[in-house]
């Protein structure tokens, strides 16, 4: 094919529908779920569009037209993904006497790399440990570490959505449902040296139909409304199945939550073998005067999720 056959031009303006459908549609019909996929990669869209822009410039007789369309979406992208790397002093602190440090993790469940878990784990010595898709076999395989952790609240299940929340400091903690009976979360008041905080726990279902979409949000919803309930310092940690990105995460932020990426980075955990696809679906959220110390992601533990790391202050 030469490169400025007729065949390429069109290729080129299908190339750029798409682009312009990928990075607009998510947001003008946000209740469908195959539109809701695309708004997890923005960064992607981001990089692409600078290509396009490229092609757009050399092989498009409308040249300036084209390449105006390529810009707009371009700059629409990087609207949601540069504010992760722009400082917000209201949320971020200086490291403090009163901290915590939690690590979240998707282990798996069809994962048996148990030695690189524990590894991490020992590296990193998090007070609180939130494990998602935590089976049987994960209960077997994480015996040798569990003594580190004196409360714990252990839910296993075969399949992805097994959860558990161990913890160093005194903690009470329960079995609950955001709205979807078959799908465990935790809520834990863990008893810090520098006060209490409410820890939620969850992994909703993956938007791989309608209906687990409509469910996904739902979980999102009643998450957001129990921030109202509870008030105080609260985080949420866990795959919520969705990117910092997507429209239906606003309900968690406009609910009261904050984001901890926010002056830290995208911080992509998922896919961890194909990093050039990496999306942010797996989150730390705080509320209250929590502010974020530190926050970053940790290596591949053989799961399909990098794990997050993050250390909070807790004002006393």
């Amino acid at each position: 094919m030469r490169w400025n056959s007729p065949f390429l031009k069109w290729v080129i303006v299908l190339a750029l529908f798409l682009y312009g459908g990928a990075s607009i549609l998510p947001h003008l019909f946000p209740n469908y779920w195959v539109f809701d996929l695309f708004s997890n990669f923005k960064v992607q869209l981001a990089f692409g569009g600078l290509v396009l822009f490229q092609f757009c410039l050399k092989y498009i007789k409308w040249k300036w037209l084209s390449a105006a369309f390529c810009v707009a979406c371009l700059l629409w992208n990087l609207s949601f993904v540069l504010p992760y790397y722009l400082a917000h002093p209201t949320q971020i602190a200086e490291k403090s006497a009163g901290s915590l440090s939690l690590v979240s993790m998707n282990l798996l469940s069809e994962n048996t790399e148990a030695e690189r878990v524990v590894a991490f784990l020992n590296e990193e010595k998090p007070e609180v440990l939130v494990l998602l898709e935590y089976t049987p076999q994960w209960d077997h395989l994480l015996d040798g570490i569990k003594t580190t952790y004196p409360y714990q609240k252990l839910i296993p299940q075969d399949g992805h959505f097994g959860i558990a929340v161990w913890s160093k400091y005194e903690m009470q903690a329960i079995q609950t449902h955001f709205g979807y009976p078959d799908i465990p979360s935790i809520e834990a008041e863990i008893r810090t040296p520098s006060g209490p905080l409410t820890l939620i726990a969850t992994h909703p279902l993956p938007p791989l139909s309608q209906n687990q979409f409509e469910l996904r949000n739902k979980q999102l919803s009643f998450i957001a409304r129990r921030l109202g309930e509870l008030g105080g310092r609260v985080m949420v940690l866990g795959d919520l199945n969705l990117s910092s990105f997507s429209s239906h995460f606003e309900v968690l932020e406009t609910g009261g939550f904050r984001d901890s990426r926010k002056g830290f980075g995208v911080l992509p955990t998922w896919p961890a073998n194909y990093t050039w696809l990496g999306t942010t679906i797996d989150h730390a959220l705080v509320a209250g005067n929590l502010k974020v110390i530190d926050r970053r992601v940790g290596p591949n533990i053989g799961s399909d999720h990098l794990p997050i790391i993050i250390q909070v202050a807790i004002p006393q």
